[in-house]
């Protein structure tokens, strides 16, 4: 009895939910479901008014008409974005492992040239501390760079967008080399002020041996930035495990280079460097052929006129419009350079600080930041994480807007489009569809 009982409530609610639920809710409903995977749910929705014209397998909308459209108009379209499933555990915990090799192995590789020139001189491991800092916080300022890069790939990717994901990818590896040639540029020319500068009163001892190991990293700054921006084209498209391999490789060279450098030809200070630059020269080329073998960095081959069959002309030596488009995306990140400006700010007073009270205190305090930095990369792996698989939940508003406006007169439509170009469209993130990845994550 209890059995019938139950199958009359589920027959008589799905017949309920048919007759009240509108369509926007059932789309809200479906969505809901096919993101939560509850086969269950599904089938009522499909059943209820609602009705799914099409699913693309390779786009991100669904859309949903209403059965009793008015005869007077078109039917009611509603755009409702469908989103990848919730990540396994098992995905996100190889993800999470992986990454953590990503961001831990630079900060292997100071704490081995620490370990390194320690056995060599107490002078040159003080010194190592500011230089240290200043080599290793020049590139902070185009970390907004990998950011972008992470969050727009990811976006492409999970739209199977190819050449939105090519094009992001060769825009950000030019952008990033660029901006690492000009700051690489600018630290090899103020090395000695800027190690006259951290050293304070121990200048005179520690500001020569600071300015040539801060020159000599300055070689690798544009192979660093390259470096980080082609690993966070391959976080976005959620493969860790290709970056940890490059950086593992860079990590071994560093540690070979020191054991030759340092210990064997007892280059000290200058050795670690140059082991340093070569390693992080080695982890910038092979990634960069791991994007290139996937054709990530191929220019796009120019559409041919219909008529002529000649290339269009937009204006000689003009960037195309999603090339320019990508930039003022990537651009539209540099609001980070403030917060990476801070960390930079507090990192290096206190380097700076120590290296002014002397070698020991300096010396030691480079030691135990490099085993601090060690244990800051699992901040690092969450926003990995986060950027690899929230972007694809947040959207344009107005975009969504426009795509599920009905249809109205010429005279309307112009007068919308005049009023959608003069307002931006607003960012919108689906908080309540992204809910269970998050509790994943």
């Amino acid at each position: 009895m209890r059995a019938v009982a139950l199958c009359l409530i589920t027959l008589a609610g799905t017949a309920a939910l048919r007759q009240c639920t509108p369509a926007p809710k059932t789309a809200a409903v479906y969505r809901r479901a096919l993101t939560q995977r509850r086969p269950a749910l599904i089938k009522l929705c499909t059943d209820s008014e609602a009705v799914l014209d099409e699913v693309g397998a390779s786009t991100s909308t669904v859309t949903v008409t209403a059965s009793t459209a008015a005869p007077t108009s078109t039917s009611a379209v509603t755009a409702a974005t469908v989103y990848p499933p919730v990540p396994p555990f098992r995905e996100c915990l190889v993800f999470a492992l992986n990454a953590v090799g990503i961001y831990a192995a630079p900060n292997l590789m100071s704490l081995i040239d620490a370990a390194f020139i320690g056995r060599v001189s107490t002078t040159q491991l003080a010194a190592l501390g500011p230089a240290g800092s200043i080599s290793d916080s020049a590139p902070f300022f185009l970390l907004f760079v990998s950011i972008a890069a992470t969050n727009l790939v990811a976006k492409a990717h999970a739209a199977k967008d190819h050449a939105g994901t090519a094009r992001i990818a060769r825009t950000s590896v030019a952008f990033g080399g660029a901006g690492g040639l000009l700051i690489g540029a600018m630290t090899l020319l103020s090395a000695a002020t800027l190690s006259r500068f951290y050293c304070g009163g121990n200048a005179a001892a520690l500001a020569p041996l600071c300015a040539k190991y801060v020159g000599i990293r300055a070689l690798g700054l544009p192979a660093v930035v390259v470096a980080s921006v082609a690993q966070a084209v391959l976080v976005g498209m959620k493969d860790t495990r290709t970056p940890m391999l490059a950086v593992a490789l860079a990590g071994c060279l560093n540690f070979g280079g020191d054991l030759l450098l340092v210990s064997r030809l007892g280059l000290g200070l200058a050795g670690a460097a140059w082991a340093t630059v070569a390693s992080q020269l080695c982890a910038a080329a092979l990634l960069l052929r791991v994007l290139s073998r996937r054709k990530l960095l191929a220019a796009p081959a120019p559409v041919m006129g219909a008529s002529r069959g000649t290339p269009p002309t937009a204006g000689a030596g003009a960037a195309p419009p999603d090339t320019r488009a990508t930039v003022v995306a990537i651009c539209s990140f540099a609001s980070f350079i403030f917060v990476m400006s801070i960390k930079v700010a507090m990192h290096n007073a206190c380097a700076a600080t120590a290296a002014s009270l002397g070698g020991a205190p300096a010396a030691a305090h480079t030691a135990l930041m490099a085993v601090a930095w060690l244990c800051f990369t699992i901040g690092d792996v969450g926003s990995s994480l986060a950027q690899a698989y929230l972007p694809v939940f947040s959207s344009s508003a107005a975009a969504a807007a426009a795509s599920s406006a009905p249809a109205t007169s010429n005279a309307r439509g112009a007068a919308g489009g005049r009023a959608a170009k003069q307002r931006p469209p607003q960012p919108h993130f689906d908080l309540a569809a992204a809910r269970p990845t998050i509790a994943m994550l």
